[in-house]
């Protein structure tokens, strides 16, 4: 029964799970919360609207595509709110974590981590506000925060013509107990004015290019990676990628069903490798599958390289279950010398305790990209 949204948020979390999947939250000893998986692939739903009882019949994808798009429920899915000293230290919290990760957007970007089709201009910024617009009032909020936040930032870099470059003055002028010449002052900001004003164009003349002069509106990442012979992302079509329900142990029952995924049009195809018996039936299922196969990895690093090196086209981990850095190191050394790419997934379960004090949508969203940081920097290190 879905009376509360919290009812939903449960009901959502449990059709996402694989059969063999289990998430549970615990404070001190109890257990607050525990999701179970639905078996079923199609779901049976009563909906009672007017005093009349309405029957239908919905697959989970189809369930999930519905009921995620915008305006698909009467009333709105209240967002939680800040209550007593929270309402004073979540956005304190939120806006620190903000300035943090714009200073660290901006020192990949000057490393080469980031590529200019991930900056956006004023251009872009129109084109995001007009989808957040379709949201509401509070998306459109949430996002001139970031966006003033982030100017906010991008002003401290001390780059002359800016407030960062009148600060690198104002230290120098104390160390030398004298005042910078005026005359050199007036040079540098100049050369700092004409490099941001360059800066500007050469955004904005990529925001038009992007948006409006390409045949066909492209992915706001470009980023192309390989999934064994199926490329995606960049301006490469949108493939279908499913996933089975079969064991896989069962090895002709599984492939059966991969090869009447690839028939009805999917792509890429996930499997799940639950433990080391699977390993030998995942190998030969890469072996003679129609797609690419990708393994899906819980809890054990170990699968995960196994899975590797048995074929996969790629993995899917979870880094908040995986455990140590150093286990998600191993990963990524096994998944680089193969040139197997990683798929990072999460759920409600494996937000980080920094997280748990933000919205549920904003700490899923957060825990992800920091679990992206992570390999990002683990690649690096290798």
């Amino acid at each position: 029964m879905i009376e509360k949204p919290v009812d939903l948020e449960k009901f959502i979390t449990s059709i996402q799970l694989n059969s063999d999947e289990l998430i549970f939250s615990v404070t001190e000893n109890f257990i607050d919360n525990a999701y179970r998986p639905i078996f079923n692939d199609i779901l049976h739903v009563e909906i009672e609207r007017n005093n009349e009882l309405i029957e239908i019949q919905i697959s989970k994808a189809d369930f999930l595509n519905d009921i995620s798009k915008p305006g698909a429920l009467v009333s709105a899915y209240p967002n939680w709110k800040p209550k007593g000293v929270d309402f004073l230290s979540v956005p304190i919290h939120w806006a620190n974590y903000l300035i943090k990760l714009t200073f660290q957007s901006l020192g990949q970007l000057f490393t080469g981590q980031l590529s200019s089709d991930d900056v956006m201009g004023v251009v872009g910024l129109t084109v995001v506000i007009g989808e957040a617009a379709k949201f509401g009032l509070e998306a459109i909020l949430e996002l001139m925060a970031l966006i003033t936040i982030s100017l906010g930032a991008f002003n401290l870099i001390p780059i002359p013509g800016l407030d960062g470059g009148r600060i690198i003055f104002s230290i120098y002028e104390m160390i030398a107990r004298k005042p910078v010449s005026p005359k050199v002052e007036a040079i540098i900001n100049t050369i700092g004015f004409l490099f941001l004003i360059l800066l500007i164009v050469f955004v904005t003349y990529n925001d038009i290019v992007r948006f409006f002069l390409k045949g066909e509106k492209k992915m706001f990442s470009e980023r192309v990676v390989n999934v064994g012979n199926v490329i995606i992302g960049g301006n490469h079509p949108i493939v279908i990628q499913s996933m089975t329900n079969t064991d896989t142990k069962n090895f002709e029952g599984t492939l059966r069903q991969i090869n009447d995924l690839a028939d009805a049009g999917a792509k890429i195809v996930r499997v799940s490798v639950r433990d080391m018996e699977d390993i030998s039936s995942f190998s030969k299922i890469v072996t003679y599958s129609k797609v690419p196969v990708v393994a899906d990895i819980h809890f054990d690093y170990r699968l995960a390289i196994e899975a590797i090196k048995a074929g996969a086209a790629k993995i899917r981990i979870n880094p908040g279950n995986i455990g140590s850095e150093e286990k998600i190191k191993k990963i990524v050394e096994v998944a680089k010398e193969y040139k197997v790419p990683i798929r990072i997934g999460s759920n409600s379960g494996s937000i980080g305790k920094e997280f748990r004090n933000l919205p549920r949508y904003q700490a899923l969203a957060e825990s992800v990209l920091k679990d992206v940081r992570l390999l990002e920097k683990r690649v690096s290190m290798i």
